[in-house]
């Protein structure tokens, strides 16, 4: 939901307000200089969504702590500024902590629902950059996002693993997103059954063709502090 379109919160500090206030103020923040408690900082950065959510009793690695940011229609990686908790927060009708708490469940049903999945997971690849100019996601990031992310279908991908596999494997690079993006069309189809010559990414071209030979395991690259042939180190 824009901004635009939601409802201004009442003037004055609510008490989901006063949270983020206090939260900011009791972590240190390790990019600040010193450790400081950046207590003029206007946003949560990811050691205080870390303390949020113990506060709220979930693993920081919970997905529904980035539904809770896709929610907040927050656009920098790994941060939700004030003004995104505190309109998102009174739009959503939450007002205390035990109110967030309470609305985790339903946060985790409303993004299982295909439209808000597709959103969701597109969210995701955006908030989990490296920074807001970022075009793609370290491959081990999405390594970590995918698995994330799909746990949150109703209906598991048959070849989900292989694709986990594949990507950590044999493909090994960074993850763009049109990659990303692609990827969630691809689980619609039967890799086995695809045109090769179809327009997928190569990635999937290649996925594919590995599925065909068996899955092979790859050849580790040459190390780097191999001794050439021939010599000595």
């Amino acid at each position: 939901m824009s901004r635009a379109s939601q409802a201004r919160p009442p003037r004055g500090s609510t008490e989901i307000d006063g949270y983020f206030d206090s939260l900011i103020a009791r972590v240190p923040d390790p990019a600040h200089p010193n450790g400081s408690t950046a207590a003029t900082s206007s946003s949560l950065g990811a050691v205080h969504l870390a303390q949020l959510s113990t506060d709220l009793s979930v693993s920081v690695d919970d997905v529904v702590m980035y539904v809770l940011a896709w929610k907040l229609d927050a656009k920098v990686p790994m941060t939700i500024s004030k003004e995104e908790w505190s309109y998102g927060l009174y739009n959503m009708r939450i007002h205390t902590l035990a109110d967030l708490r309470a609305a985790l469940p339903a946060l985790r049903a409303d993004v299982a629902a295909p439209p808000q999945f597709k959103a969701f997971y597109y969210f995701l690849f955006d908030w989990t950059r490296e920074s807001a100019m970022a075009r793609i996601i370290p491959n081990d990031v999405a390594l970590v996002m995918w698995p994330l992310a799909f746990s949150s279908l109703r209906t598991p991908w048959a070849h989900f693993g292989d694709w986990m596999t594949y990507i950590e494997t044999v493909y090994r690079k960074p993850v763009s997103r049109d990659l990303w993006r692609q990827t969630l069309e691809y689980t619609l189809v039967n890799p086995l059954a695809e045109d090769p010559n179809g327009a997928w990414p190569s990635a999937m071209d290649d996925f594919a063709e590995w599925l065909r030979k068996g899955k092979p395991t790859p050849v580790p690259p040459p190390s780097a502090t191999a001794a050439p042939k021939g010599g000595s180190a």
